[in-house]
This record gives C-alpha cells, sequence and structure tokens, in this order.
C-alpha cells in the first residue's frame, strides 16, 4: 500500500475534527472516516498514475507547443478507398434481390426487370434501397 502515512494523517484529521460524538455518532463517524481514507487513497493513486503524462509535472494547466503531426481528419466530400470498396460489391450483391423485390411489388407501368437489367450496367450512382431494423423489448416488472 503506497503512502500509508498519507491516509493515517487523513484519518488522524479527519477524527480530531469529530468532536462532541455520542456513542451513536462514534460508529457513523468511523465509517465516515474510513470512506474518506479510501477516497484519499484512490484520488494519491490516480494523481500518481497520471503524473507522468502531466506536461507541468504537478497535474496542473502548461502551455505546450503543438505536435510537428498534426492529426488529419478526412474531409467527407468522398468516400475512402475502404468505403468505395465496399459499396461496389454490396451493390453486385443487391442487384438480384432488389429485382426480385421488385417484380414481386408488381407495379403497374413499372417493368423491374427492365430497369434492373440498365441498372446492372450502369455504373452508380444507382439507387439505394435502406430498409429500418425495429425492434422491441419487453421487460418484466
Amino acid at each position: 500500500m503506497p503512502w500509508p502515512w498519507c491516509v493515517s494523517a487523513i484519518l488522524a484529521l479527519h477524527l480530531l475534527c469529530v468532536s462532541n460524538v455520542d456513542a451513536h455518532g462514534l460508529a457513523a463517524a468511523s465509517q465516515e472516516a474510513r470512506h474518506d481514507a479510501s477516497v484519499a487513497r484512490t484520488d494519491l493513486s490516480l494523481r500518481l498514475r497520471a503524473l507522468p503524462d502531466s506536461p507541468s509535472g504537478d497535474y496542473s494547466p502548461k502551455i505546450v507547443d503543438c505536435p510537428r503531426k498534426r492529426p488529419v481528419i478526412r474531409t467527407a466530400d468522398t468516400l475512402s478507398e475502404d468505403e468505395a470498396s465496399w459499396v461496389f460489391i454490396r451493390r453486385n450483391n443487391t442487384i438480384s434481390p432488389l429485382r426480385a423485390l421488385l417484380e414481386r411489388a408488381d407495379i403497374p407501368g413499372f417493368d423491374a426487370k427492365s430497369y434492373m437489367t440498365i441498372f446492372a450496367i450502369t455504373p452508380p450512382p444507382s439507387p439505394t434501397l435502406a430498409s429500418p431494423s425495429l425492434g422491441a423489448a419487453i421487460v418484466p416488472s
């Protein structure tokens, strides 16, 4: 247990501050002192763990230079290579199911087969179909 003197000192100071405690209040004061000592131990542990990462060495704010290589966030005006690759694969995997869905819908005046044939050979942008996923939960009372 690191720094036991610190915990003992905090406990002693806390007990000295408790005055005029009757027999019933002594147990509560003792429990509160144990809690305070535990919090102090945890606080000290966190401070010691964070100390090596503190620019000032004492966990207080300090002005530092910006890193030489600043973090870069990709602009969202185009898809990344991985996203474009996924869209291409997904598009090819959805042509048949979308054709089947549109044929089953039997929309008057709409030729699903010829539309999907054109869709299959036309490069994107192409129609995208999204369906929401709905769910419910029953919580016993």
